[in-house]
């Protein structure tokens, strides 16, 4: 519902760079730049020195591959508005680009016309009153070529002793999609086909609606 307020994940898109920069960071840059100069940092400085570096060593692994991202930045949405919320200590600097990727935010009721189409974007303080810092209206927005609907999954076999079971999924484009497009289907990990299993036919099927010429890959879950 327009109200209700639904959790995302930010995700990393290819070829990851970690666009992010960690106050503990800078605070150990400017110490280790004293030491490189030549100064004795005083002890309340090297204590700070040191255990700013565990934090910032904490906060890059994070932001690199492998890490866990939400904990740097954190998003929800509620109808049609994107809140990102970036952790403490935690900072994009100015002219910097962000590139991210959100699964499951999913456009039930595209834009009725390209008026209707626009992005509005807002960095706010973390304040009480939200106060706005930047804004930038009137964006041009994404042009959605469709909405694929499932419509059915019907295994071939219900029992739980079954070593070979295939299930057909019933796919619904609402807008054709023409040569060459990819359908990529991601399924849980506890789904994939155990090494033991012994299939007899191809593991992916396709049916008469894809064209005769389909390029079948599969790689772990995906």
């Amino acid at each position: 519902s327009p109200t209700q307020g639904t959790i995302c994940h930010i995700l990393r898109p290819d070829n990851w760079a970690c666009s992010l920069e960690f106050e503990p960071c800078v605070i150990m840059n400017e110490l280790d730049e004293l030491i490189t100069l030549g100064m004795v940092l005083s002890p309340s400085q090297e204590t700070a020195r040191v255990g700013n570096r565990t934090i910032c060593l904490d906060l890059r692994s994070k932001c690199d591959a492998g890490g866990k991202l939400s904990d740097l930045v954190s998003c929800s949405s509620q109808g049609s508005t994107l809140d990102l919320f970036i952790a403490p200590m935690v900072y994009l600097p100015a002219r910097r680009l962000f590139q991210f990727l959100i699964q499951g935010y999913n456009a039930r009721n595209p834009p009725v016309n390209s008026s209707m189409n626009m992005w509005h974007y807002m960095t706010r303080n973390a304040d009480s009153e939200n106060t706005i810092l930047d804004e930038k209206p009137q964006i041009p927005g994404v042009s959605l070529i469709g909405i694929v609907l499932v419509d059915s999954m019907v295994p071939s076999n219900t029992k739980v002793s079954s070593i070979e079971n295939y299930v057909t999924v019933t796919l619904r484009l609402t807008t054709q999609c023409d040569p060459r497009a990819i359908l990529r289907i991601t399924f849980p990990v506890e789904y994939m086909r155990g090494e033991n299993a012994a299939f007899s036919g191809p593991a992916i099927q396709t049916g008469y609606t894809f064209p005769q010429q389909v390029e079948r890959r599969q790689s772990l879950n995906v």
